[in-house]
């Protein structure tokens, strides 16, 4: 069906190609001499335009092995000449550029046609002659219209409008059909001791992806097969857990790091036995330049209206119609984090473009009824994933050290660390709030309110987290009551979502961050701005979704020992203190169903004030954000739980868990003061 249905599609779109493909070398040949500055941007995206064309013709399941690597590296930067951090401050995709040669409204429409026009080479792996008839098209028009901001804006908004039925299907077939095998037979049929089958991806190729594979190439094989075993066994788990049942399923999504390979290729025959058939739609590789990607991230200003989302909204739901019994037999994903790649603080430029607050409205409620939609054929309820990290080649010198340590962390026993947490939760069930506190330059004065357990003999508030859904084990987590919950949340260093925040600092109110700063730039205003757009955009302000306390030292006494705290993930570091989601609860889109703890007690706790709202208006009810804030142990002064009668339990005090029973949760932290 999807190859029936890209062929129909190239097919259909061959002749606009054809003269799309015509008239960008006639641009070619009027721009050669390039003697102003339309000239030479029309002449670079037309470059661009032609050499994807001419690798998607000349593109074969063994293209790569055509050349040497060398030939391979020199393709791979041609490929992202403009974009690589040594040219991009002279290239066209950079705002600021783009703004000084053509002014601040058409400059900033300019660098966004450069970065539409700069991934199309991705297409030619997946033959998509299709897509670049539509761009094609789009390069023409521009080229052969006034250089007038509405003008083009209205050209652009006209193209993003083209997307007919067939496409979004081929779309969204390509996500859940084992029909799509392009990344899948890379990973089951390249020599991979040949690094040359790296660059069959079309993505950017590093040091990162090359010693990655190196690595793994002569990594134990036993070791490997014990981490995809590991893998698998935590995915099944995930189902097991929250009492659901994967054998309904028959696919089951793998979306990983480019150099990976090795452990995707043992895990393969391994979800198979278990009746999934693993999907690879999607692999992630280092960013060749962060500043490029965070100067475009809102390049849909140009295009965002309301007749786009309304019409968006209405494909998407017939593109999942159609593939309606290939999203039902989805089990859901698993996804391979990164880190140790240099921490990156951005420039703020004004001359990016920036959404208006009617189309941050617009995106927010895309967002939401496309989660529906998604909701409606392949449900949470009876899906699941997983979430695994492991560092790159960038952390350092002690790579293969920490790559080991991740590895032993990773497969911690679940069973043993979730026998020490409900120590924790046999506590916390007996608080009315919990209070945290930070010490020495760390502000955190937060007291967090409890939901009310109406039957404290077979319920409990927390979840006892073992190794399912995230690796590694480490957290016991609730939905906490928003009204109540006050107070300063400050970490005085942290990395979100791939930027860093200096004295990240949040005040919440009721439950609410309503105020929020940092101390990354100088002014006040930038701070706030710099946190409001990449943490709550588009949102003024943010509900408490979880409270959380990691009780993984192991992963911590890690990132001490080889100094690597500011670079690990997320998904590890809120493993190694309390940590606060701003967003929505962990349960959203599956408060309804059932969740039990080992110990046989049903976890209530599973929505708050904002997510009840899904009974009576759906839009209110989720932010589609949540995002962990850990405050590491080093900075805890305590953690208290407090009773209605006024009782105090600490979990934790000076860095120290002191409940009876999680004794050995601190002897890493014990072993750090003899460092």
């Amino acid at each position: 069906m999807l190859e029936a249905l890209r062929t129909k599609l190239n097919e259909r779109y061959l002749g606009e190609y054809e003269t799309a493909l015509a008239n960008c070398e006639t641009m070619l040949m009027e721009t050669e001499q390039q003697d102003d500055n339309w000239q030479r941007f029309f002449h670079s995206v037309g470059l661009k335009y032609k050499m994807s064309c001419q690798l998607m013709e000349d593109w074969t399941d063994d293209f790569c092995m055509k050349y040497k690597i060398e030939d391979l590296e020199n393709l791979n930067q041609m490929l992202l000449k403009d974009v690589i951090a040594e040219n991009y401050g002279t290239s066209f995709a950079n705002p600021a550029y783009s703004v000084q040669k053509f002014g601040s409204e058409m400059g900033k429409i300019v660098a966004a046609v450069a970065t539409m026009i700069q991934p199309l080479y991705h297409k030619a792996l997946e033959n998509q002659h299709f897509e670049l008839a539509i761009m094609g098209s789009l390069l023409d028009r521009l080229y052969k219209a006034d250089a007038d901001p509405v003008i083009w804006t209205q050209i652009i908004q006209k193209i993003m409008m083209r997307r007919d039925d067939d496409i979004n299907e081929y779309q969204q077939r390509m996500q859940y059909s084992s029909e799509y095998r392009p990344l899948l037979e890379i990973v089951e049929k390249s020599d991979l001791s040949d690094l040359r089958y790296l660059y069959q991806y079309l993505h950017y190729i590093g040091p990162n992806e090359i010693e990655t594979a190196r690595f793994l190439n002569n990594y134990p094989e036993e070791k490997i097969s014990k981490l995809a075993e590991t893998l698998v066994k935590a995915y099944i788990k995930g189902f097991e857990s929250d009492n659901k049942d994967y054998t309904r399923k028959n696919t089951v999504a793998i979306m990983y790091n480019i150099g990976q390979e090795q452990i995707i290729r043992k895990a393969l025959p391994m979800f198979r036995k278990l009746g999934l058939e693993p999907l690879i739609f999607y692999v992630q590789s280092t960013k060749a330049n962060p500043q490029y990607s965070y100067d475009h991230r809102y390049d849909g200003a140009i295009y965002f209206t309301d007749e786009l989302v309304k019409q968006s909204v209405e494909k998407f739901a017939e593109s999942c119609q159609r593939a309606s019994e290939l999203m039902q037999g989805y089990s859901g994903g698993i996804y391979f984090d990164r880190f140790g790649e240099e921490l990156f603080s951005p420039e703020q430029k004004k001359e990016c473009l920036k959404m208006s607050p009617e189309q941050q409205k617009m995106m927010q409620q895309l967002s939401m009824q496309r989660s529906q939609i998604i909701d409606k054929y392949a449900p949470r309820s009876e899906t699941s994933f997983c979430i695994i990290g492991f560092p790159v080649p960038e952390i350092g010198g002690q790579f293969a050290d920490i790559f080991e340590n991740t590895a032993d962390i990773n497969m911690l026993d679940s069973d043993h660390w979730q026998t020490i947490q409900q120590k924790i939760i046999d506590i916390l069930d007996k608080a009315e709030y919990v209070e945290v506190k930070g010490k020495d330059s760390n502000q955190t004065d937060i007291r967090v309110q409890m939901q009310k357990l109406n039957d404290p003999a077979k319920q409990s508030n927390f979840c006892n987290c073992g190794a399912d859904v995230n690796i590694p084990v480490g957290e016991v987590f609730t939905s906490p009551q928003l009204t109540g919950t006050n107070g300063v949340l400050h970490v005085t260093d942290i990395y979100l979502e791939d930027l860093r925040y200096d004295n990240l600092k949040l005040i919440f109110k009721d439950g609410f961050a309503t105020e929020y700063t940092c101390t990354n730039f100088e002014s006040d205003e930038e701070n706030q701005k710099y946190v409001f757009e990449n943490l709550f955009l588009p949102h003024k302000k943010l509900p408490l979704g979880e409270f959380a306390i990691g009780t993984n030292t192991l992963a911590y006494l890690m990132a001490k020992k080889f100094n690597i705290l500011p670079q690990m993930p997320v998904l590890i570091i809120e493993k190694m203190g309390p940590h606060f989601a701003i967003g929505d609860t962990c349960f959203s889109w599956e408060e309804d169903k059932q969740t039990f703890n080992p110990d046989g007690k049903e976890i209530t706790a599973r929505e708050n004030e904002v997510s009840i709202l899904r009974k009576t208006d759906m839009s209110k009810a989720y932010t589609n954000k949540h995002t962990d804030i850990t405050l590491p142990y080093e900075e805890l002064g305590y953690i208290t739980a407090v009773t209605a009668a006024g009782e105090r339990f600490d979990i934790i005090r000076d860095g120290r868990f002191v409940i009876p029973g999680t004794e050995e949760l601190n002897k890493p932290l014990e072993e750090l003061d003899g460092m």
